[in-house]
């Protein structure tokens, strides 16, 4: 099995090169740009799905606290009255509420620690993504240049017909006087 994923990966990187060598190098980078600002729209929604959760363990965190609060007024109220069945009760309730609690303020703790992450992770992938965006300004400028230079190039050497045809006369008179000298 091991050597069958070896030699996948073996032709899907001969493959990479290949199309990497026949692909422009300009169209490789947009797509490259397309796909990294994928991965930042991505990243994006995974932060705001975070922070809805945050909030909404927030907000169950108020409730049970405000449960908690009733709660205990219920508890006072049952051992004012002597009735310690329904205090035991009350007070297993409020045990349940505080565990809850707990356990809220253990998952938004790991969720804030995950979003810090993601947050950390989102800003290298943006300044990378500026990184890589900057340097293709410069190749397209640079491409530009070499192509208004070329194309320059190409006008400075380019021969016109009507060109041709002087020079080809001029050389056809000097063929013709060489001869009649020599003669």
């Amino acid at each position: 099995m091991a050597l069958i994923t070896r030699i996948a990966r073996l032709f899907k990187a001969d493959m990479h090169a290949l199309l990497d060598a026949i692909e422009e190098p300009q169209s490789v980078l947009k797509q490259a740009i397309r796909e990294m600002t994928e991965a930042i729209e991505c990243s994006e929604k995974q932060l705001e799905d975070l922070k809805r959760r945050e909030e909404k363990l927030n907000s169950y965190r108020a409730e049970q606290e405000k449960l908690l609060t009733e709660t205990d007024h219920q508890i006072d109220l049952c051992l004012r009255a002597n009735n310690e069945k329904l205090g035991r009760s009350m007070v297993r309730r409020k045990l349940e509420i505080q565990k809850r609690i707990k356990l809220s303020e253990r998952e938004r703790t790991a969720l804030e620690s995950e979003r810090g992450k993601l947050a950390q992770e989102l800003a290298m992938q943006k300044a990378k993504l500026a990184s890589i965006k900057e340097k293709m300004e410069i190749f397209v400028e640079e491409s530009r240049h070499k192509t208004a230079e070329a194309t320059r190039c190409e006008r400075d050497y380019s021969v016109s017909d009507d060109e041709v045809e002087v020079a080809f006369l001029a050389e056809k008179e000097r063929c013709a006087s060489a001869s009649h000298s020599n003669g």
